[in-house]
């Protein structure tokens, strides 16, 4: 899934600690629905040399959108 950004904008994702500015009409990638259990997706992520940062769950613990960064990720404030 795509969203496309209508107006110039800038986005702070405070738990990511990132500052993002976006053009007009650029698109945003925001979804690949695939089904992982949490030691699959942390095993995928693990081989490709990323970790988990933080995960949020819904209360049944069926579905899960998590911020995964690449290991040694130095935030820039």
């Amino acid at each position: 899934m795509h969203l496309e950004i209508m107006s110039k904008q800038k986005v702070f994702i405070a738990a990511a600690e990132l500052e993002i500015d976006f053009m007009k009409y650029e698109t945003i990638h925001t979804e690949n629905s695939y089904k992982f259990s949490d030691d699959s997706l942390r095993a995928l992520l693990r081989d490709s040399d990323f970790h988990i940062e933080r995960a949020w769950k819904d209360r049944h613990d069926w579905y899960a959108i998590t911020l995964s960064r690449p290991d040694g990720f130095k935030v820039q404030v």
